[in-house]
């Protein structure tokens, strides 16, 4: 009898002991608990959205060009042209417009962000010549361009031989010194017209700067002289605005100009 007493009080405290456990083990499960995770980052792989790295800005030029109407210093910079050349055009001609020997007729244009503002410049190969016009400046021989994000209207027009030429600087003050000299010439084309425009850095907007480069959109121009190969076509692919085909002078896709010349758009690369 002892010893059956004895068997039914172990088996109490074991299963009291076995309660008590429950309950504790019951108790922990019902807390909500949390336990940050640590993460390891991980270089992004191709096709991410992370900004590439940063490129780097070619130092500006140190040049001595002499705004005289002579590219003789230019040629000896080697740096990089973009140019409109005139092609052979045999479709239907338009009244009143110069469109014979199309493919005679180019516009090469220079250009360089320099440390003390910008240089720029147009060789123009053309048949016609306009100096007198009493109508808009756009009515005589002139290059045309256009300055930096907010597209900066610059013009300088003929006025004649051995006159100076006018520029737009009464609109906006912009160009610091221009020269422009024609001539004309027994060759494929009757004249040649260099025209040379220099910006002092003073005169440029800082936030028309990247990496020491400038968004300038250019443009030749002799009203009812056309050219055929570049980038205007409104007679039939023709056009009297010269630009570079790839280009636009006030549009998305104007040149750049960096230390080491002027570039379309898409041709050039930090």
């Amino acid at each position: 009898m002892k010893k059956l007493s004895f068997v039914l009080a172990l088996i109490m405290i074991v299963s009291a002991l076995f309660v008590a456990c429950s309950n504790d083990k019951d108790t922990t499960s019902d807390q909500t608990t949390t336990t940050p995770k640590v993460t390891t980052p991980s270089r992004r792989t191709e096709g991410s959205q992370e900004p590439p790295d940063e490129p780097e800005a070619p130092e500006l030029a140190d040049v001595e060009i002499t705004i005289d109407g002579s590219l003789e210093d230019w040629t000896a910079l080697g740096l990089h042209t973009i140019a409109v050349q005139g092609e052979k055009f045999e479709g239907t001609k338009t009244d009143g417009y110069n469109q014979e020997n199309s493919e005679n007729r180019k516009a090469t244009f220079y250009g360089v962000l320099a440390k003390d503002g910008l240089y720029l410049a147009c060789d123009a190969y053309h048949d016609t010549y306009v100096s007198d016009s009493v109508g808009e400046w756009y009515t005589n021989s002139n290059f045309e361009f256009f300055v930096g994000a907010n597209k900066t209207h610059c013009y300088v027009y003929a006025r004649g031989f051995d006159a100076e030429p006018s520029t737009s600087n009464n609109e906006n003050g912009l160009i610091t010194s221009v020269a422009m000299k024609t001539e004309k010439i027994d060759q494929a084309t009757v004249y040649h017209t260099v025209t040379e425009v220099f910006v002092a850095t003073e005169n440029l907007s800082e936030g028309d700067i990247l990496y020491n480069t400038i968004d300038v959109g250019v443009a030749w121009k002799t009203e009812h002289e056309d050219v055929y190969g570049g980038a205007g076509t409104v007679r039939n692919g023709m056009d009297d605005w010269w630009v570079p085909k790839d280009s636009w002078p006030d549009g998305g896709n104007r040149p750049i100009v960096a230390p080491s010349g002027i570039f379309l758009s898409n041709e050039f690369d930090l």
